[in-house]
């Protein structure tokens, strides 16, 4: 009731364990933007858990409220720079929010495997694909969503490395609007390298259909081979994601 919100959130204390379990009950059908300012001072006291939060995000995503998805999802995990979220491959994905994600595919008819590997002898982490030709893939292969201003410009590069990739038409890191929709930009196809680690570069325009969120994901280059039996190894790393001077 928003003409008592106010008054509830002012009784608020560190002590107010009630407030985790009700949100994380609350019915799906409500709406979570009446409740945002409760989870917020929840965070803020230390008794809104993060996967709380963190379903909040993912509610918030599923109704297309971008931009105070991501804000939760900021006030949830600290401090992020602009752009790509772990753009190394570092940290562990959560899966969840605004990190990079990929589907599990159950049992052992499994056409994918992805991982976060040592990426010796350099420092920290990389992304490994591995294609088992077991079964088709569920597209995108790995993706994350990105709230972007309409009109921005950017350059998304990075390093990628492929072993014994065997396919056609190869993979490409593609933009959609994160609402859905056709991929409106893409990298040239990516295949195999021979162990071998190439750069890869794509400029980005953000159009206005996107509302001011977008996903970049890989996917194969045709959507027909996601249906073969894919084999292979692929490692991605280094990825960067800078603002690109309109002038230029």
């Amino acid at each position: 009731d928003p003409a008592t919100q106010d008054h509830v959130r002012a009784q608020l204390h560190p002590q107010s364990r009630w407030l985790d379990s009700t949100l994380a009950a609350m019915d799906a059908k409500l709406p979570v933007t009446p409740v945002l300012p409760f989870v917020s001072e929840g965070l803020a006291l230390g008794v809104v858990s993060s996967a709380t939060a963190m379903g909040m995000v993912q509610r918030l995503k599923n109704a297309g409220n971008w931009i105070d998805a991501y804000a939760l999802w900021v006030a949830t995990v600290g401090r992020v720079k602009a752009g790509l979220y772990n753009a190394g491959f570092d940290q562990r994905s959560t899966q969840r929010g605004f990190d990079w994600q990929w589907p599990r595919q159950p049992g052992a008819r499994q056409g994918m495997r992805v991982t976060q590997v040592p990426a010796a002898p350099q420092a920290g982490n990389m992304l490994q694909i591995e294609l088992t030709g077991r079964a088709a893939l569920a597209p995108p292969l790995v993706r994350q969503d990105l709230v972007l201003p309409f009109g921005s410009q950017f350059r998304l590069s990075g390093r990628y490395m492929g072993d014994r990739f065997r396919t056609r038409e190869g993979v490409v890191w593609a933009l959609r609007c994160a609402h859905g929709g056709e991929r409106w930009a893409q990298t040239a196809a990516l295949k195999d390298t021979q162990r071998q680690w190439t750069r890869f570069e794509l400029d980005v325009l953000v159009p206005a259909s996107c509302a001011g969120a977008v996903r970049l994901q890989l996917e194969t280059t045709q959507a027909w081979e996601a249906r073969t039996d894919l084999t292979g190894v692929l490692y991605f790393d280094d990825f960067e994601w800078s603002a690109v001077d309109a002038e230029n």
